[in-house]
């Protein structure tokens, strides 16, 4: 996928649960300035884990969720063990995929999260820091892309 657009199209052919990940966590390659222009494509947003009580880029995901009556669904993106354990979802939901997509869509979904210390924030940040940011379709730079619509963050998917 190249566009916005393209998330729409595959949405409408397939049963699916759009999450956006971390949509305003800072960097460039996040998609919140797109989430006003789009918001029917998205059934629920991220709670991400990586945030400290005074560093929380999850607050505006968090507004725009409840703006939008938008389920917000607690997630990892785990790039080092460390972040495991602090931020999930407890989905009320019979064990399927199907069922689960139905729970998270209709907000039947719990956010369970704790912050981060300052400085287990700053190591984890400092961390995967490298990784950033990915590459975006077409040869754009992340905030090119996003600009012309043409590109999703890593983790943005169907489960």
């Amino acid at each position: 996928m190249e566009r916005f657009e393209d998330l729409a199209s595959l949405c409408d052919r397939f049963k699916g649960l759009e999450i956006v990940p971390h949509p305003f966590f800072g960097g460039s390659s996040c998609v919140g300035a797109a989430l006003e222009r789009l918001p029917y494509l998205f059934d629920a947003v991220e709670v991400h884990a990586l945030y400290a009580a005074r560093i929380n880029f999850n607050r505006r995901a968090i507004r725009w969720a409840r703006r939008h009556n938008k389920p917000m669904v607690g997630n990892g993106d785990i790039h080092r063990l460390g972040q495991l354990g602090t931020t999930w979802s407890l989905v009320d939901a019979e064990p399927s995929p199907a069922a689960t997509c139905e729970a998270v869509r209709t907000g039947r979904v719990l956010v369970q999260t704790t912050p981060l210390s300052i400085a287990h924030f700053a190591y984890l940040l400092a961390s995967v820091i490298p990784e950033w940011p990915p590459p975006a379709a077409g040869g754009q730079t992340p905030k090119e892309a996003i600009r012309d619509g043409r590109y999703f963050a890593r983790g943005s998917g169907r489960i």
